[in-house]
């Protein structure tokens, strides 16, 4: 009887002392304990009335099986008495605490809601769609890199929270059988990471394209049709003349090495005198050698254009070939970095930056916006917007078209001039 006693008290007064409690009715136990030890004895588990040597069931760090429950040992200590007086009803809910909190942490055993949550993106075989929907986007539809890998990953973001959502792998099926819901969850929980309108658009954009892909690659109907956010289609800004050149000569006077600065001064003034973007700029090789009258680019999609190369432009570019230490091959960048490599568009968005605070200019004044000066500046001298849609790359008139907002007040001039009744 003392025995079992002892055995009863003895886990209480542990668990007691790991609540800040001394074990015992008395407290004396740890005490009568360290005499025991400083005279050379050892008292069994059984031997002490009180239990107070008795080690804990339950190391620190252990895991509780949630199916413990279950051991016919575990009814039996429920049912036997505690000397200590305690309710078995507050063993009961401790026993039932370490169980839930062990059933908290997902089993591997199979694909419950929690391990799938916790499953890498490769995991779930829709991941293969958006490879192959990417390859679809650069081969078929001819997309830029930066069009092509921003889809890539909206769609990526979807399989993973379709796989949380639903707690389930995703596969073709899974995604054929999207509904407007869900693509509102999505949209709703990339609000929360702060995305505006137009991201929010572009996001659903991407995603209309991808589940399109799928629809076709199952054979079943179209996904569901969702109204996008309402986005606010702003005018350029364009820079002035003068202001486009002063930072063309900053950068220049600004650069560390002279070779450096007659690079960036040649690619700014490309920028604006030839309507490049800055990817079209670096992106020449030296089979653009020898310049002439006009220059041919390669935009996007792989479509190329011919755009006329102002005098001071040439000359710009041809100093810079002469003072660049690396070599201008054929099938080499035109643009070379500081060690050599190809130019980064970083590199002049820095250059930029740093110009317009020297000029006190506009934040957003950037190598876009010089862009933007060289259509506006030509459509205000009298430029159509089909001669300006060529000289621009667009592959749709409506993208030329923003350019007529800018200079509203001179369409106005030519309207009261060419029209009989005005």
């Amino acid at each position: 009887m003392a025995g079992s006693a002892g055995r009863g008290c003895g886990g209480a007064g542990l668990v007691g002392r790991r609540r800040g409690v001394r074990g015992g009715p008395d407290g004396a136990a740890p005490v009568r304990a360290a005499h025991d030890r400083a005279a050379g004895r050892d008292r069994s588990p059984g031997d002490d009335p009180r239990g107070g040597s008795r080690p804990s069931p339950v190391r620190r760090g252990s895991r509780i099986d949630p199916c413990r429950d279950r051991d016919p040992a575990i009814g039996r200590a429920r049912d036997r008495p505690d000397p200590a007086g305690r309710a078995s009803g507050d063993r009961d809910r401790r026993t039932r605490r370490l169980a839930s909190a062990a059933l908290c942490r997902p089993r591997r055993l199979g694909y419950t809601g929690a391990v799938v949550a916790r499953l890498t993106l490769s995991e779930h075989s829709a991941f293969a769609l958006s490879q192959d929907w990417a390859a679809h986007l650069t081969r078929d539809r001819r997309r830029s890199a930066h069009t092509v890998r921003a889809y890539e990953a909206t769609a990526r973001r979807l399989i993973a929270f379709l796989g949380q959502h639903r707690a389930q792998l995703i596969d073709m099926g899974a995604l054929a059988s999207v509904d407007a819901a869900e693509l509102r969850a999505f949209l709703a929980m990339r609000r929360e990471e702060g995305i505006g309108n137009a991201s929010a658009a572009r996001e659903l954009s991407a995603l209309r394209g991808f589940l399109a892909f799928v629809a076709g690659q199952a054979g079943v109907a179209t996904p569901p049709r969702l109204k996008g956010p309402r986005v606010k289609v702003g005018a350029p800004r364009p820079v002035s003349p003068d202001d486009a050149v002063a930072i063309a000569e900053d950068a220049d006077e600004e650069a560390r090495h002279p070779w450096v600065g007659l690079r960036d001064k040649a690619v700014l003034l490309l920028l604006y005198g030839a309507g490049l973007r800055i990817g079209e700029a670096v992106g020449l090789t030296g089979a653009a050698l020898p310049l002439g009258d006009t220059l041919v680019v390669t935009g996007k999609r792989a479509k190329t254009r011919v755009v006329p190369l102002l005098p001071s432009v040439r000359a710009a570019i041809e100093a810079y070939v002469k003072e660049c230490p690396w070599g201008t091959g054929r099938d080499l960048p035109l643009f070379r970095g500081y060690k050599g490599g190809a130019l980064s568009p970083d590199i002049i968005r820095r250059a930029v930056r740093g110009a317009r605070a020297r000029l006190s200019l506009s934040e957003r004044t950037t190598p876009h916006a010089l862009r933007h000066s060289f259509a506006t500046h030509l459509l205000g001298r009298g430029a159509d917007l089909r001669s300006l849609q060529e000289l621009l790359g667009h592959a749709s008139l409506s993208s030329t078209q923003v350019y007529t907002a800018v200079d509203a007040a001179h369409l106005l001039d030519v309207y009261r001039n060419a029209h009989p009744r005005a």
